[in-house]
């Protein structure tokens, strides 16, 4: 959020009393914001610049790192950066100093942002932890913004801002440092307000996709109390609003602006359960509505995860579920569909039908990693389409590139050895595949995944005997399988598939729901009475295909309704104790995998929990099939 840059006091407005330059071109953001300290200029380091994060830490304290509130910071940015796209050879990092005086929030071409505690206590003090949270989320997601599209301008403009300008001097000032073409310059306004549109518009959405309330923002604050207006009044004196209206109507304008926003996320979120849950043709939908709103590289990665998963359902299953592959097996739930085939390999070829939509889901992918090459899934999901298909030199590129990316990642690091293993047919890597599987095993007893692959590459390969004991190993962690693994690993174990525990049903779950699942919302006069109090958004895709609405209660809980039926409720939790009963009524999570909200453990059919930071947040109940 382009809110400040320190620079030396101006001598120009400290002999008017002042001692403090703000600069506002867009909105609730303040852009640039220099102060005078009483113990005078900071010192100009050797050899470094504003530009660089060197300058800053010769200038300023550093802020404590064991401060309760610089670590609350730390940890929003972690999942804020998570949400974000990033520039291939610029990945971000926060730095806080200490100041009493300037609000300043600045992204620097070297890859870091500068914070100062006063930008901290502006977002934290007076409201909710959970209101202070979502405020600091948007702060940082503009700043990443401006660092993922290389934007640096107000920065430059801070630089020029040394001397003793008037403002007309100033205006001139802002136009020459433009990166607007001179035939374009008496527009330099309109370009400024559109960088900053969509700076703004990332810190929304990344703070929303990352999982903070960002509705916070924008409901319930009148203009006495807003954040936005808030912040743009932490300037003393307006002085340079060269072509704007009042803080106020830019905090309305923006306000009306993040509420589409907001919709655009709640389309996102329900994308994520409903592909989490295997219903992927309705989850592109939903995917296909945000992309329209925020094309971001989150949004491609999962239209990509979609056509995936589509793909393996079209596929036979000694090829789909033959090896456990990560990133394409987490959301698979399609245990009644799946007869393994007593073969050695998985050698039957894929239908056109498969095909196409694997190649529709690679281009999802490198689009997800062209925006952002720090994105390691994307890439692990790129290996995982290139493996189906088969090119297994392209499969090891990219595999390679998500390694480089987090080294220490168990799913990676497996998907890499069942590469290595096939890459080349006329060089046997059989022993140094097993051997990479064997490390991780052996660093994580608890990592299923490399053990059924482990598994299935000695039974490949003729070791029966070992094969059969890694296969009664897993046995003992069947309720931890996904569905299709869960039926081979009993059927190589010669467990019957009456034997299997039937998945718990939502009947169960130790909470009361507003509405039950499966309400008729069109017949139930009940239902629509308890409805009437909550907010609703509609949606109608591919010509009556879905359509519904999206429920939220005053207490943030969720339903979602397709086809006039309850089809999906969203708990929020405000303790830590929704696990400790989701584990005495179901037992421990059968499954769990990562998103860039948090953790999601699947407790039962239909039941998933969302861990944030260690905490339950939210627990997802779907309506079941049959």
């Amino acid at each position: 959020m382009n809110m400040g840059n320190r620079i030396n006091s101006i001598p120009h407005l400290e002999r008017h009393g002042m001692g403090l330059l703000v600069l506002t071109l867009y909105t609730g953001c303040l852009i640039l914001v220099g102060a005078a300290y009483a113990a005078g200029p900071a010192p100009q380091p050797k050899g470094s610049t504003k530009e660089q994060i060197s300058y800053y830490l010769a200038a300023y304290e550093t802020a404590d790192p064991q401060d309760p509130l610089v670590m609350r910071t730390h940890g929003i940015f972690k999942r804020v950066l998570g949400a974000a796209d990033k520039r291939a050879a610029l990945y971000p990092h926060l730095r806080i100093f200490k100041s009493s005086g300037p609000t300043m929030a600045m992204a620097l071409p070297d890859g870091f942002i500068v914070l100062t505690t006063k930008a901290m206590n502006v977002c934290f003090n007076g409201v909710d932890r959970e209101k202070g949270d979502a405020r600091m989320a948007f702060v940082l997601g503009h700043e990443l913004g401006h660092m993922a599209d290389g934007d640096f301008w107000h920065l430059k403009t801070a630089m020029s801002l040394a001397g003793e300008p008037g403002l007309e001097e100033i205006r001139q000032l802002i136009t020459d440092s433009s990166d607007i073409s001179k035939a374009d310059k008496k527009n330099w306004a309109i370009h400024r307000q559109a960088k900053e549109v969509r700076a703004d518009d990332c810190g929304f959405m990344y703070a929303g996709i990352s999982g903070f309330r960002v509705d916070t923002l924008i409901h319930g604050d009148d203009d006495a109390t807003d954040f936005f207006t808030h912040w743009t009044r932490q300037a003393p004196h307006q002085l340079v609003d060269l072509s704007h209206p009042s803080p106020e109507n830019r905090t309305r304008f923006l306000k009306n602006r993040l509420k589409k926003l907001s919709d655009g996320i709640d389309f996102y979120k329900y994308g994520v359960r409903l592909a989490h849950f295997g219903h992927y043709e309705d989850a592109l939908y939903f995917f296909r509505e945000f992309q329209n709103i925020f094309p971001s590289r989150e949004v491609f990665n999962n239209l990509g995860y979609c056509r995936l998963q589509q793909a393996i359902e079209q596929m036979p299953p000694s090829v789909a579920y033959h090896y456990w592959l990560p990133s394409a097996l987490d959301l698979a739930t399609r245990a009644d569909k799946i007869r393994l085939k007593g073969v050695r390999g998985n050698e039957e070829p894929l239908s056109p039908e498969a095909r196409a939509l694997i190649e529709d889901a690679m281009r999802y992918f490198k689009i997800a990693t062209e925006k952002d090459q720090t994105h390691w899934s994307a890439f692990l999901n790129l290996a995982v389409t290139h493996f189906y298909l088969k090119n297994f030199f392209d499969s090891r590129a990219a595999i390679e590139k998500a390694h480089a990316l987090a080294p220490k990642n168990p799913l990676i690091a497996t998907t890499r050895a069942l590469i290595l293993n096939l890459q080349d047919p006329m060089v046997d890597m059989w022993q140094e595949a097993t051997h990479q599987l064997e490390i991780i095993v052996n660093q994580t007893p608890t990592d299923l995944c490399a053990l059924y692959n482990l598994a299935v590459l000695h039974e490949d390969r003729g070791r029966d005997g070992k094969a059969a004991q890694l296969w009664e190993a897993l046995t003992s962690h069947l309720s931890q399988l996904p569905a299709p693994i869960q039926t081979a690993v009993a059927l190589k174990a010669g467990i019957s598939q009456k034997g299997l525990a039937p998945p718990s049903q939502p009947a169960a779950i130790p909470w009361q729901l507003p509405l039950a699942l499966g309400t008729d919302l069109l017949e139930d006069a009940t239902a629509k009475k308890k409805l009437a109090s909550w907010t609703h958004l509609n949606f109608n895709w591919g010509k009556g295909n879905l359509q519904g609405r999206i429920w939220t209660g005053p207490d943030g809980t969720q339903i979602l309704e397709k086809d006039e039926f309850v089809d999906m409720v969203v708990l929020t939790c405000d303790n830590g104790k929704a696990l400790a009963e989701l584990d005495r009524h179901f037992g421990p999570p059968r499954s769990s995998r990562h998103g860039t909200g948090g953790l999601l453990l699947d407790y039962a059919s239909g039941i998933t929990a969302l861990v944030t930071n260690g905490k339950p947040t939210e627990i997802w109940l779907e309506q079941t099939r049959d």
